[in-house]
């Protein structure tokens, strides 16, 4: 990066780390009314249960339906915390806010490899930062903030290859974004959608009988990460992915 590229970036840093600890200083009541839905204490309240050893129990039953990246960063938080109700909450928003700070940094470093000016890049996530939605979102007691996070990283890793001959792309790289989507997955189960995408950008650039090598490396590295939860959790209620609104049910 230029020395620009690094003012610019600790400008847009010191940004949003400035306007997150004035949310934090808010009193409980106005945060929790603010910027923490209903599901959040869901995610929260199965966290708990992992900590107590309940696993994926939820209610009167067994559930898939949240998120396991999220649950599992939260699950040492309870074990630490095991009778407070209110120290998590404030812990899941700072750890967000860690990954919010992880993907302003990435955005600007993305951003900068597209455009070719000096300004695009800087006043793109800038709006990202102030827009209203972000604000809430990026430390909602939720799994939006780390599923964009490692959504953001993979597409940083994948612009990487953008003016490289896709040939001399290593196995070992593929198999990198491979784990990338991986843990996206884990964050957010939605974001599966991306091995697709990157398959077909594959298939667009790749050429010969590598090209089956390439694409199996890359999805090698994705099954690598989620195989084994998908397991788990099949072995405790019966589905491979998860369901969406199960947990409500119970």
């Amino acid at each position: 990066m230029t020395g620009k590229d690094k003012y610019f970036l600790g400008a847009l840093l010191l940004v949003y780390t400035l306007y997150r600890i004035a949310v934090l200083l808010k009193p409980f009541s106005e945060i929790n009314g603010y910027a923490i839905p209903d599901d959040a204490y869901l995610s929260l309240d199965i966290a708990r249960n992992f900590a107590n050893g309940k696993w994926f129990f939820y209610g009167e039953g067994t559930t898939s339906g949240f998120q396991p990246l999220y649950v599992f960063l939260m699950t040492p938080v309870f074990l630490i915390f095991k009778s407070d109700l209110i120290t998590p909450v404030y812990v899941s928003i700072i750890i967000q806010n860690i990954f919010g700070f992880g993907t302003v940094y990435f955005m600007f470093r993305t951003l900068r490899n597209i455009f070719e000016d000096d300004y695009s890049p800087f006043l793109s996530v800038l709006l990202f930062i102030l827009l209203p939605v972000s604000i809430i979102n990026m430390g909602n007691g939720l799994e939006t903030s780390i599923s964009f996070f490692f959504f953001l990283l993979v597409f940083y890793h994948l612009y990487k290859f953008r003016k490289e001959e896709f040939n001399k792309i290593t196995f070992r790289h593929l198999f990198i974004l491979g784990v990338l989507v991986g843990i996206s997955m884990l964050a957010r189960i939605d974001n599966i959608m991306v091995i697709s995408a990157i398959v077909i950008w594959f298939i667009t650039r790749g050429k010969g009988t590598k090209l089956f090598s390439q694409v199996l490396y890359f999805l090698a590295g994705s099954a690598v990460v989620y195989f084994p939860y998908m397991v788990l959790m099949y072995s405790f209620t019966g589905d491979f992915f998860p369901v969406s609104g199960k947990a409500v049910h119970h």
